[in-house]
């Protein structure tokens, strides 16, 4: 995590202090958002070679959907680095073998057959089964059940409170070295920090790209977002009162694009979710929460 300094204007602070249900039970959103950090995180790959072992490329979110256990990211991710799915890595920390390194169980190329829907294709999801090595990894992932979770199409724009997303900055990221005495290199850690971004609709422009919704940085949020390569495949969620003035957490999409301008282009959540459930659980049906 890193710590980015800006002041919180107070309608923001004061929505800090709403309590979101997650899994449920009521956390606070400040809490919610470490929470949430947890099941976003970079998108690492394995190398074969015995010194320079990993490598990133933009982020990654974890999520558990008709008890399935799915990475999301975009494809174009892969194919900047020249890798396939099968090079995705899972990393966790175990505490006799220290960083352990888990390739996906099964990986999915998402193609639309319609021609107008072919700009769909940048998802990318591979998947971890629940036991690995006698590791349970359900809980490394979010449960997230898209056919029951708002998105923005189905939630009144006056009744969200605020939309977010965390991601892993390229410029957020280093690297620690090992050297021999000879000063050879004998290992390097990547070390990623997530940081968050609010963010608000905005209108097309013509530098939006089809079949995405547009954010830009919230007016009421002053820090400068910089160089943003990193933040693609960074989920996007938002707070939003029920008629009962109870905060829910929602689910906005993927980042497939952004520009220094402060500018987001997102996959929706229904573009999403239609091509989880065609993998995960083809006979659910999506319900409006």
């Amino acid at each position: 995590m890193i710590a980015m300094k800006f002041n919180i204007p107070s309608n923001l602070h004061a929505m800090m202090k709403v309590s979101v249900p997650m899994n449920g039970v009521h956390v606070p959103f400040n809490r919610c958002l470490d929470n949430l950090s947890r099941f976003c995180r970079p998108l690492m790959f394995h190398n074969d070679d015995a010194v320079f072992d990993l490598s990133y490329s933009g982020s990654s979110f974890l999520f558990r959907h008709c008890e399935r256990n799915l990475m999301l990211c975009t494809r174009h991710q892969l194919v900047n680095q020249s890798r396939a799915a099968q090079d995705v890595v899972l990393i966790l920390d175990d505490l006799n073998e220290g960083k352990v390194a888990l390739t996906p169980n099964e990986v999915t190329q998402v193609i639309f057959p319609v021609p107008e829907h072919k700009n769909l294709e940048d998802i990318s999801l591979v998947e971890y089964h629940s036991k690995r090595n006698n590791r349970n990894l359900d809980p490394h992932f979010f449960q997230l059940d898209l056919n029951h979770t708002a998105d923005l199409r189905s939630v009144p724009p006056e009744m969200v409170l605020l939309i977010f997303s965390i991601g892993y900055p390229t410029r957020f990221s280093s690297f620690d070295t090992s050297y021999d005495d000879e000063y050879n290199t004998t290992g390097y850690e990547i070390i990623s920090r997530w940081c968050k971004v609010y963010l608000t609709k905005t209108e097309p422009t013509a530098w939006d790209r089809e079949s995405r919704i547009p954010l830009r940085v919230h007016e009421d949020w002053h820090a400068e977002i910089g160089d943003p390569d990193g933040f693609s495949g960074s989920p996007v969620f938002f707070l939003y009162q029920d008629e009962t003035k109870q905060a829910h957490l929602g689910f906005v999409g993927m980042i497939t694009d952004a520009n220094c301008e402060g500018r987001f282009a997102v996959y929706e959540a229904a573009h999403i979710r239609e091509v989880v459930n065609g993998i995960a659980c083809p006979d659910q049906v999506a319900e409006t929460p």
